[in-house]
C-alpha cells in the first residue's frame, strides 16, 4: 500500500509479506531468502519449472530504473557496502532484501516500510514481477509472481443455515471449490448472524486480489446451483486438480445476491 498526495508525491510503501511452502498441511520453514523486484511482466508458464535453474527465467532482470551503480556494474563488493538498510537509496529499486532484509517462508509474518519502492509512476513496481531467491542468502530462483493491484470488493452472503455451521470449514469448502487461496476470498468473522427464526445465516464476504470482480458471479453461482464444474480463475504455475471439489451442500437463502 502507497499513499499518493494530489502533488504527486508519494509516501513510504507499505509491504505486508505472509509466505508459506505449497500444500494445504505444508508446515515446512526454510530461512534466509532474498527477494527483489525483477522488471518484467507477466510471469511466465516457468514459474512452476521443475528444474530451479530454468524457473521464472522470464522475469529477466533485477529493476534498476535510477541506475544505480551503472558505472562499475560488476563491483558487487562495493554495492553490497553501499546498499543497506542505513542507506536504502543507495539501493537498486529492486533489492528488497539489500534494503530490508532477507525473508523467511513459513514462519512468521512481516510488515515493512519502503521509501524506494513506488509502486505507481514511471518507475513504480505495479505489473513487474517479484522473485524469491533460495534459502540462505541463495542467488538462483525459488519462486516468482506477478505484481497486480489488489482490488478489496465487499459483499454480502445469505444462506441456509446448517446444522452445524463452521465459519472455517465453510470458507475452506467454498475455497478449494473455486479453486483460489485464502487472501482472494475471506469472511469477516464478527459479521456472521442467524436469522430470528434460525433458518439463515448470512456474513460479509471480501473478494480480493486482481480478478475480484471475475470471482464474485462463480461464488453466488456456486450457493444458488451447489456445484461448479470447472475453476473460472486459473493461477499461474498452478496446475487444477482433477479431482477437485465440485460440489457444496450449501444453499442461498432468498434472494440471489449476483453483482459484478
Amino acid at each position: 500500500r502507497q499513499l499518493v498526495y494530489l502533488d504527486g508525491s508519494f509516501g513510504e510503501t507499505i509491504l505486508e509479506v505472509n509466505l508459506r511452502h505449497p500444500g494445504l498441511n505444508n508446515r515446512n520453514i526454510t530461512r534466509g531468502h532474498n527477494w527483489s523486484v525483477y522488471s518484467v511482466n507477466p510471469i511466465n508458464v516457468d514459474i512452476g519449472d521443475e528444474f530451479s535453474q530454468a524457473r521464472c527465467e522470464t522475469s529477466e532482470y533485477r529493476w534498476n530504473p535510477y541506475l544505480v551503480q551503472h558505472a562499475f556494474p560488476n563491483d558487487h563488493e562495493f554495492y553490497k557496502k553501499e546498499c543497506s538498510a542505513s542507506f536504502p537509496l543507495r539501493c537498486e529499486v529492486g533489492d528488497l532484501s539489500g534494503r530490508l532484509g532477507s525473508i523467511d517462508v513459513g514462519d512468521i509474518k512481516y510488515v515493512f516500510l519502503d521509501q524506494n519502492m513506488p509502486l505507481s509512476g514511471p518507475h513504480g513496481v505495479m505489473s513487474r514481477s517479484i522473485v524469491i531467491h533460495n534459502e540462505n542468502q541463495g542467488s538462483e530462483k525459488f519462486a516468482c509472481a506477478d505484481i497486480e493491484p489488489d482490488d478489496d470488493i465487499i459483499n454480502l452472503a445469505n444462506i441456509k443455515r446448517p446444522s452445524k455451521f463452521s465459519p472455517k470449514i465453510f470458507m475452506d469448502d467454498m475455497r478449494e471449490v473455486l479453486g483460489v487461496p485464502e487472501w482472494y476470498l475471506s469472511m469477516e468473522l464478527q459479521t456472521v448472524t442467524t436469522s430470528v427464526d434460525q433458518k439463515c445465516v448470512s456474513f460479509v464476504i471480501h473478494f480480493m486480489g486482481p480478478l475480484a470482480h471475475t470471482l464474485q458471479r462463480p461464488f453466488y453461482r456456486l450457493l444458488a446451483g451447489g456445484i461448479l464444474k470447472k475453476t473460472t480463475l486459473p493461477q499461474p504455475g498452478v496446475p487444477t486438480d482433477p479431482n477437485r471439489k465440485k460440489e457444496v451442500s450449501y444453499r442461498t437463502c432468498g434472494d440471489v445476491l449476483d453483482n459484478d
